[in-house]
């Protein structure tokens, strides 16, 4: 946020009774509560780009299709760093980011952290992109932040990792 000079609105999860978070209420995503931080909250302007965590760590998993048609953002980004099976198995339609078709105006990432659940090498991430993305923005912002020496291991294992979710998914 600093490299990019914004100021940052947050969504407010529940909390129960011993102080534990849990999940983002609706109604945080709504445009009358967004349209009140912003108001509420010294040099904000609307925003541009959401971040929610999918699942919660303690593993609730919002309806993103709802996210995605209410939240008056121009993009989306679900950290689904716990949860990269996903996106291969029917019972989890309308749970993650990549679900459903693209959504107009709008562009959903995904990023996963191939390597805690799936078949790939420790920091083995991937990053998924839906909608239309400037191409040449988003490739200076990724070699920005990561390495010019690769371990091609990890890069390898997520392919690997990807072909092996391919087929029957969500068949045993």
């Amino acid at each position: 946020m600093m490299m990019s000079d914004v100021t940052p609105i947050y969504f407010r999860p529940t909390r129960n009774a011993y102080g534990i978070l849990g999940g983002i209420p609706q109604s945080e995503f709504q445009h009358a509560t967004i349209a009140k931080r912003v108001k509420e909250t010294p040099n904000a302007t609307w925003p541009v780009h959401a971040v929610i965590t999918n699942s919660t760590y303690d593993g609730l998993l919002y309806n993103t299709d709802f996210i995605k048609k209410t939240l008056d953002v121009k993009s989306i980004h679900f950290d689904s760093a716990w949860v990269p099976y996903t996106n291969f198995s029917p019972i989890y339609e309308g749970k993650c980011g990549m679900s459903g078709g693209r959504v107009e105006g709008k562009v959903i990432y995904e990023t996963q952290s191939t390597h805690k659940l799936l078949a790939a090498f420790s920091q083995a991430s991937m990053i998924h992109v839906k909608g239309d993305v400037n191409e040449e923005t988003f490739n200076e912002a990724y070699m920005m932040h990561t390495t010019t020496s690769p371990h091609y291991g990890i890069v390898a294992s997520t392919e690997t990792a990807a072909a092996m979710m391919k087929g029957n998914a969500g068949s045993v």
